[in-house]
């Protein structure tokens, strides 16, 4: 009896150790997928990204998207990411294997774990740029559906929101794009940058909508937000032709005084101009063309 009960004791013993091996074992490999893996999954997506973005280097090599770890949201993110930056600065303007295959990485995660705004938003950005390379429409479609659920996740960012908003003015719908600026900044007034988005909306519109886009410069201007220094002069430019061509001295004014701050290279002729203006109470004989983009 006692050694019945002694040995049921011992075998109890063994299989509890045998258990806690078993779980130190899956412990340790949880532990090496969950951790060393995706580190050496994102130190070869930067060496291989170091040396070229080319697809033969990222393409051909299978362990920076496989297995599907922890870091591989983040990988597929950088990667198109990056490539959007790269082609968008290089002005590239055809269809691009490594890029199309980076969209479908992407993809594949957000399939897998549809979590994150950002990656949408990436996806969105993504898909556009597609629609550019590939002149094909049904694309900026695809990216209006990642905005939507991006803004699903995050309804109050702002890069959604301008993203989604921009998207659909690129499709023809200005004044939904216009719509949906507007009630965000008002849900949002103290973000000047929707402002700034809504001014750039109506320069888009056209020259029957300069008047409310100078007035929507000037409030985002004062407020702090410009988000694109060079553009900003490109449209203040275009309202200064107009004006001048016009004949409307105020707002002429007005946009003679924001370009002498903003336009470095020529802030000293703008001041001579508004010296003038303030002086003769009209703008000086100026050979100027009304820019047609």
């Amino acid at each position: 009896m006692r050694l019945a009960t002694l040995m049921n004791k011992n075998t109890k013993t063994i299989l509890l150790g045998v258990g806690f091996s078993v779980a130190a074992v899956f412990a340790v490999i949880a532990f090496i997928f969950w951790t060393i893996v995706p580190q050496f999954q994102g130190r070869e997506y930067l060496k291989k990204a170091a040396v070229a973005y080319t697809p033969e280097v990222i393409i051909n090599d299978t362990f920076i998207f496989e297995p599907m770890t922890a870091d591989q949201g983040l990988i597929r993110y950088l990667l198109v990411s990056a490539l959007i930056r790269k082609f968008s600065d290089e002005g590239v303007d055809r269809p691009d294997r490594l890029f199309d295959h980076a969209v479908m990485r992407l993809e594949e995660y957000i399939e897998r774990f549809p979590l994150y705004y950002d990656y949408y938003l990436a996806l969105g950005k993504a898909y556009e740029l597609q629609a550019i390379l590939n002149k094909d429409a049904s694309y900026s479609r695809k990216a209006e559906e990642q905005y939507a659920t991006a803004l699903t996740l995050a309804p109050g960012r702002p890069d959604a929101v301008y993203a989604a908003a921009f998207n659909v003015l690129a499709q023809g719908r200005e004044e939904e794009a216009l719509t949906r600026l507007r009630a965000f900044a008002e849900s949002q007034p103290e973000i000047a940058d929707t402002h700034y988005q809504i001014a750039q909306v109506l320069m888009v519109i056209g020259k029957d909508r300069y008047n409310e886009a100078l007035v929507t410069f000037e409030y985002a201007l004062d407020h702090g937000a410009n988000m694109s220094p060079s553009l900003t002069v490109t449209m203040y430019q275009k309202l200064f032709y107009q004006y001048y061509h016009a004949g409307d001295f105020a707002r002429l004014r007005t946009t003679v005084k924001r370009l002498s701050q903003i336009d470095t290279t020529q802030s000293v002729q703008y001041l001579k101009v508004l010296e003038y203006m303030d002086k003769n109470g009209a703008a000086p004989r100026i050979d100027i063309q009304i820019p047609t983009n």
